[in-house]
């Protein structure tokens, strides 16, 4: 046993664990006995003829918020999770202690650490945990698709801001539903996608792991007999999309051809990165292993792909061509209201550059051969809203 260490049989013997202040001996530092209970320690002063410590019991998960700062030293002290400490006096003569139980108002506050003094250190515990999950081997023993999703949130702290994660969450989810509707029927822009396309891309959250912040998803539903699934195939695009990061033509490529919904929510999920300020690391896990995918996406590349997405979703949707009417033209604002005689549907948006010139010359109420170019554009909020541009206009 150290020697600097207290012994008592309140607690049994002590090894160092990790030292935080250091100066003739250790002065802030945590131990452990002999069955797993960790102390944090603080050496209050000395005199000739012993010196003084005071000891915390501590849980792991409160140090692990001492140690990255979100909770302050003299609140470990004032705050015990037991509600006392021990005051430990080790004689220089013969190293035996003399150990009391005190409370925390019974404490000299002149002794204690300043109010706003803490640590801030990187919290470790996060590696552990995200590998300790062994997504490959429990995706092949629960024959589900498996996604890991570790964020490291602008904070050591082992949690995460609940609205900005909830916004990363319900983006990726709803980018695996459009991406699903694309393989399982016809992809639309808007509305309701079908109940049983949803029914095929759910995922469900299955775990959480702190130290900056890691989930563990999982895919509502099994494989098939033929070892495939609908959210295989979404997950696959997804992390497809992922790994192009901010190549501009292979990602607008990529984009276009996933269609307009899609894209917009993959938008939405960059934008919900940036906005939480967090980068992403994914792991893939299948049950078919040569699926398998581990990959880094900064918050550079999030920026990257998010220009590229706006540009792509402002340019691509579906065109309707029809003969139709103007009520309204305002050419100072760029802006239209039309009505297509197919669908008597009112059409309000801008008109583009190069349906300038013919606009200056359109006559209200006359019929025209009109295309309009409708694409959607999703709200950080998740909303959808349909955006009309006018890209022609032909006499009769």
């Amino acid at each position: 046993m150290n020697a600097l260490l207290p012994k008592s049989v309140l607690f049994g013997d002590l090894e160092l664990l990790e030292v935080f202040e250091y100066y003739d001996g250790p002065k802030l530092f945590t131990c452990r006995n002999l069955v797993g209970q960790i102390f944090l320690t603080l050496w209050v002063g000395s005199d000739p003829e012993a010196e003084s410590y005071w000891l915390v019991a501590i849980s792991r998960d409160r140090l692990s918020m001492v140690r990255s700062g979100g909770i302050t030293l003299v609140a470990a002290f004032l705050n015990p999770e037991l509600g006392f400490l021990y005051q430990s006096i080790i004689r220089w003569d013969t190293g035996g202690t003399q150990v009391s139980r005190v409370l925390p108002e019974q404490l000299d506050p002149g002794l204690l650490p300043e109010a706003d003094q803490s640590l801030s250190l990187t919290t470790d515990t996060l590696a552990v945990r995200f590998k300790d999950l062994d997504l490959p081997r429990k995706a092949i023993a629960i024959q589900r698709e498996l996604i890991g999703l570790h964020f490291d949130f602008p904070s050591y702290r082992e949690d995460a801001p609940t609205k900005q994660l909830g916004k990363i969450l319900v983006s990726v989810q709803e980018t695996i539903d459009a991406l699903g509707q694309g393989f399982g029927g016809n992809a639309t822009m808007r509305g309701v996608i079908p109940p049983e396309i949803l029914a095929r891309t759910e995922t469900r959250l299955i775990q959480a792991a702190g130290g900056s912040f890691a989930l563990e998803i999982s895919a509502a539903q099994a494989l098939d007999l033929f070892g495939g699934s609908l959210i295989t195939d979404a997950l696959g695009e997804l992390v497809s999309l992922l790994e192009i990061g901010n190549d501009v033509e292979r990602l607008r490529e990529k984009l276009i051809a996933v269609k307009p919904r899609a894209a917009s929510k993959y938008r939405v999920f960059l934008a919900s990165l940036i906005g939480a300020e967090t980068p992403l690391r994914l792991e893939w896990a299948s049950p078919d292993p040569t699926r398998n995918k581990s990959l880094e996406f900064s918050l550079a590349t999030a920026a990257g792909a998010l220009h590229t997405a706006e540009q792509v979703t402002s340019e691509v949707g579906e065109r309707r061509t029809g003969v139709g009417y103007f009520v309204g033209v305002e050419l100072p604002r760029h802006s239209f209201t039309a009505i297509l005689s197919d669908d008597e549907n009112v059409y309000r948006g801008r008109i583009d550059e190069a349906a300038m010139p013919a606009a200056e010359h359109i006559t209200l109420n006359l019929n025209y051969r009109i295309t309009i170019r409708e694409t959607i554009e999703v709200t950080s909020s998740g909303e959808e809203k349909l955006k009309y541009s006018l890209e022609a206009i032909a006499d009769l």
